[in-house]
Protein backbone atom coordinates (compact mmCIF):
# COMPACT_ATOMS: atom_id res chain seq x y z
CA UNK A 1 0.00 0.00 0.00
CA UNK A 2 1.36 3.20 -0.85
CA UNK A 3 1.30 6.04 1.46
CA UNK A 4 -1.08 7.98 -0.81
CA UNK A 5 -3.52 4.52 -0.31
CA UNK A 6 -2.77 4.70 3.26
CA UNK A 7 -4.17 8.41 4.27
CA UNK A 8 -6.95 7.18 2.21
CA UNK A 9 -7.82 4.40 3.67
CA UNK A 10 -8.84 5.14 7.20
CA UNK A 11 -11.89 7.99 6.32
CA UNK A 12 -12.73 5.48 3.05
CA UNK A 13 -12.68 2.08 5.31
CA UNK A 14 -15.49 4.02 7.65
CA UNK A 15 -17.27 4.77 5.01
CA UNK A 16 -18.27 0.96 4.36
CA UNK A 17 -20.78 1.01 7.29
CA UNK A 18 -22.88 3.56 4.98
CA UNK A 19 -22.93 0.47 2.31
CA UNK A 20 -25.88 -1.46 3.43
CA UNK A 21 -28.39 1.56 3.20
CA UNK A 22 -27.07 2.85 -0.43
CA UNK A 23 -28.79 2.23 -3.62
CA UNK A 24 -26.18 1.51 -6.17
CA UNK A 25 -27.44 4.19 -8.89
CA UNK A 26 -26.70 6.92 -5.56
CA UNK A 27 -23.11 5.80 -5.10
CA UNK A 28 -21.40 8.36 -7.54
CA UNK A 29 -24.00 11.11 -6.38
CA UNK A 30 -22.46 14.68 -5.84
CA UNK A 31 -24.51 17.33 -3.44
CA UNK A 32 -27.44 18.73 -5.96
CA UNK A 33 -26.88 22.03 -4.63
CA UNK A 34 -25.43 24.30 -1.93
CA UNK A 35 -28.38 23.63 0.44
CA UNK A 36 -27.92 19.96 0.20
CA UNK A 37 -24.12 20.13 1.09
CA UNK A 38 -25.06 22.70 3.89
CA UNK A 39 -27.29 19.84 5.08
CA UNK A 40 -25.34 17.18 4.80
CA UNK A 41 -22.42 18.92 6.62
CA UNK A 42 -24.76 19.19 9.78
CA UNK A 43 -25.73 16.12 9.58
CA UNK A 44 -22.05 14.38 9.01
CA UNK A 45 -20.81 16.34 11.88
CA UNK A 46 -24.21 15.45 14.41
CA UNK A 47 -23.19 11.70 12.88
CA UNK A 48 -19.95 11.79 13.73
CA UNK A 49 -21.00 13.05 17.73
CA UNK A 50 -22.91 9.62 17.69
CA UNK A 51 -20.08 7.71 16.96
CA UNK A 52 -18.70 6.97 20.58
CA UNK A 53 -15.52 5.08 20.63
CA UNK A 54 -15.25 4.31 16.76
CA UNK A 55 -12.39 6.82 15.64
CA UNK A 56 -12.36 5.73 12.01
CA UNK A 57 -15.99 6.56 11.56
CA UNK A 58 -16.25 9.45 13.24
CA UNK A 59 -12.71 11.33 11.33
CA UNK A 60 -14.30 9.67 8.26
CA UNK A 61 -17.70 11.65 8.76
CA UNK A 62 -15.80 14.89 9.93
CA UNK A 63 -13.36 14.42 6.86
CA UNK A 64 -17.03 14.27 4.21
CA UNK A 65 -18.83 17.12 6.61
CA UNK A 66 -15.19 19.35 5.99
CA UNK A 67 -15.46 18.66 1.98
CA UNK A 68 -19.35 19.18 2.25
CA UNK A 69 -18.15 22.56 3.95
CA UNK A 70 -15.94 23.43 1.50
CA UNK A 71 -18.29 22.22 -1.80
CA UNK A 72 -20.93 24.99 -0.16
CA UNK A 73 -18.24 27.68 0.00
CA UNK A 74 -17.00 27.33 -3.32
CA UNK A 75 -20.78 26.94 -4.53
CA UNK A 76 -22.02 30.54 -3.06
CA UNK A 77 -18.79 32.07 -2.67
CA UNK A 78 -19.54 32.63 1.01
CA UNK A 79 -18.57 31.95 4.22
CA UNK A 80 -20.81 28.82 5.97
CA UNK A 81 -20.38 30.58 8.96
CA UNK A 82 -21.87 33.62 7.73
CA UNK A 83 -25.12 31.97 6.99
CA UNK A 84 -28.26 31.58 9.31
CA UNK A 85 -27.66 27.52 10.06
CA UNK A 86 -30.73 27.08 12.51
CA UNK A 87 -32.69 26.48 9.84
CA UNK A 88 -30.24 23.45 7.65
CA UNK A 89 -29.86 22.26 11.81
CA UNK A 90 -33.71 21.73 12.13
CA UNK A 91 -34.19 20.67 9.11
CA UNK A 92 -31.41 17.33 9.48
CA UNK A 93 -33.20 17.01 13.09
CA UNK A 94 -36.66 16.90 11.76
CA UNK A 95 -36.15 13.92 9.01
CA UNK A 96 -32.69 12.18 10.32
CA UNK A 97 -33.94 9.00 8.01
CA UNK A 98 -34.20 10.96 5.09
CA UNK A 99 -30.80 12.74 5.32
CA UNK A 100 -28.97 9.40 7.03
CA UNK A 101 -30.38 7.69 3.34
CA UNK A 102 -29.68 10.99 0.77
CA UNK A 103 -26.05 11.69 2.69
CA UNK A 104 -24.98 8.05 3.26
CA UNK A 105 -25.12 8.26 -0.55
CA UNK A 106 -23.01 11.07 -1.09
CA UNK A 107 -20.57 9.90 1.42
CA UNK A 108 -20.13 6.51 -0.11
CA UNK A 109 -19.82 8.18 -3.54
CA UNK A 110 -17.33 10.69 -2.56
CA UNK A 111 -15.08 8.02 -0.44
CA UNK A 112 -15.32 6.32 -3.59
CA UNK A 113 -13.97 9.12 -5.90
CA UNK A 114 -10.98 9.35 -3.32
CA UNK A 115 -10.00 6.05 -3.74
CA UNK A 116 -10.07 5.99 -7.64
CA UNK A 117 -8.40 9.07 -7.68
CA UNK A 118 -5.55 8.21 -5.09
CA UNK A 119 -5.01 5.06 -7.26
CA UNK A 120 -4.72 7.52 -10.70
CA UNK A 121 -2.41 9.30 -8.70
CA UNK A 122 -0.34 6.56 -7.63
CA UNK A 123 -0.27 5.40 -11.04
CA UNK A 124 1.43 8.09 -12.07
CA UNK A 125 3.82 8.75 -8.79
CA UNK A 126 4.87 5.06 -9.72
CA UNK A 127 5.91 5.97 -13.24
CA UNK A 128 8.11 9.30 -12.41
CA UNK A 129 11.66 8.33 -11.70
CA UNK A 130 12.21 8.14 -7.52
CA UNK A 131 14.46 11.33 -6.55
CA UNK A 132 17.43 11.21 -5.23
Amino acid sequence: MTRLQGFLAAPVAALAFTAMAVPAAGQEAVPANAQQAKQCAVWAFAMSDQMGEDAEAREALVYFGNYLVGHFEGSTGQSIAGGADAEAVRAVEADMTGFTETCSALMLGFGNRMMAWGEILDRIGGAQPAKK
